[in-house]
Formats: structure tokens, C-alpha cells, sequence
């Protein structure tokens, strides 16, 4: 929220929504995790261009967000892409020791956890900001076990999808964030291979950036307003500009 009042602030006008699968009593049987790209974010773009008047688009996917962009047959409405620690995860890109306790968890732990609970405890692991449907995270789990992660060719999705997308982008990672290593943030990255595309993987105790932790959740709060929010500002005012 308050990334979204910045970005206000300076005459951009915001849409944010939930994913399906929140809602209490939400059905699980019938979710997907490529849904979250091929409908609902299908359906936000949708709508967001019915507002926007013919003023460009731009598309901000956290983690996931920027893993399942490519999936809303929308996306052409949308002239720039942000990522901000998105990547294709695969347990084996981890480095070691690392490596190991990813494997334990999603391996083993996830599916097993997933088994027995409708909600999986994915805040108390840190995993996101939130409890997310067991059934999703145990289908994120069979994603990870690829090293094309969802586009291995076993889950039916289009990759076509990723390689045509064209247009600017600019992805944030950052080397404190556990869930990101920097091997599957470049994977997603190749995934978009077409894009004219802006790479910032951070060293945050770099004085060139001096954000100090980031994280995987931290790039929202409001410490980081400089350097990182004007740095995506202006990109967007750059990317705002040309016709």
C-alpha cells in the first residue's frame, strides 16, 4: 500500500488485487497456480485498461507475479514490465548448504504439510506475507522440482507466451533474499528473453545502492524510497514518455 501511495503521489494511478484462493471456504479442488496469470491477472489488465483511457500500462509482479505475467493473454495491453524478486525457482539453483534445507522443505516437508492442512503456513515459513491454499503450494512444489519450472513441458503451459513477449523491462533481485538466488533470478530473466530489459540484481551492502536488508518481502517498505522506488520511477517516467 504504501508503494502504491508513492507512486500516486506522482500522478500514477494504481490497481492492486488478490489472487483467487483467499476468500474463507474458497473450493480448493478446482485451483491452480497458472490461474492467478490466466485469469486473474488477465481480468486485473482487463479492467485496468478500461480505466486507463488509452494512457500506458504498466505491470509491477512481486515473486510469483512476475513468474505467471506471461500467462494472461492480456499482457499485450501492457507496454512495461517490473519484476521485483521474481525468479525460477529450482531447488537445485540454490547453493550449497542451502540447497539442502530447500530440498528438505519442498521436497518433503511441503507435500507432507500440504497433505494434511487447507491452509499451509507459508508466513510462519517465510515464504510469503500471508497463508497460502495448501493445494497451491503443494503444485509450486512440483513446479520447483523442474529446471524449467513451470514451463517444463509436464505442466502444459505455453511458453511461447514468454519468448514473444517484447518491450521494456526492469527486474529488481536482491543477495539477501533466501528465496531468490541470483541463478533463478537470471532464469526467469531468459524466460523473457526478448524484452529490452533493464537487469538490477542488488548487493545490498553495495554504497553504490546502501539499501541495507531487503529481502524478499522488504522492497515495499517505505525505507526504501531511495534508492530503489525513485529508480524505478524513473523508468517509468522514461517508459511513460515514449510513444
Amino acid at each position: 500500500r504504501v508503494f502504491a501511495e508513492f507512486l500516486i503521489k506522482h500522478d500514477y494511478s494504481v490497481l492492486t488485487f488478490d489472487y483467487r484462493g483467499f476468500a474463507p471456504n474458497t473450493e480448493q479442488k478446482d485451483l491452480h497456480l497458472a490461474q492467478w496469470g490466466s485469469h486473474d491477472l488477465k481480468a486485473a489488465i482487463d479492467y485496468a485498461s478500461q480505466l486507463a483511457d488509452g494512457k500506458p500500462m504498466f505491470l509491477l509482479g512481486h515473486s510469483i507475479g512476475g513468474q505467471v505475467a506471461a500467462l494472461a493473454d492480456s499482457l499485450d495491453k501492457v507496454r512495461g514490465l517490473i519484476f521485483v524478486a521474481s525468479s525460477f525457482p529450482y531447488w537445485k539453483r540454490w547453493p550449497m548448504p542451502k540447497r539442502l534445507s530447500i530440498a528438505m522443505l519442498f521436497k518433503v516437508l511441503t507435500p507432507l504439510i500440504a497433505a494434511f492442512t487447507k491452509s499451509f503456513p507459508s508466513k510462519a515459513i517465510g515464504l510469503s506475507s500471508t497463508n497460502l491454499p495448501s493445494v497451491l503450494v503443494a503444485e509450486w512444489a512440483r513446479w520447483m522440482s523442474k529446471d524449467d519450472y513451470l514451463l517444463d513441458p509436464e505442466f502444459g503451459l505455453d511458453k511461447s507466451a514468454y519468448t514473444n513477449r517484447r518491450g521494456p523491462a526492469l527486474a529488481f533481485g536482491f543477495d539477501d533474499d533466501d528465496l531468490v538466488p541470483e541463478a533463478s533470478f537470471d532464469k526467469l530473466l531468459s524466460a523473457y528473453g526478448r524484452c529490452d530489459l533493464q537487469r538490477r540484481f542488488i548487493k545490498t551492502q553495495d554504497t553504490r545502492w546502501n539499501t541495507g536488508p531487503v529481502g524478499h518481502m522488504g522492497f515495499f517498505k517505505a525505507r526504501h524510497e531511495n534508492p530503489l522506488w525513485n529508480e524505478c520511477l524513473q523508468w517509468l517516467e522514461q517508459h511513460s514518455e515514449t510513444s
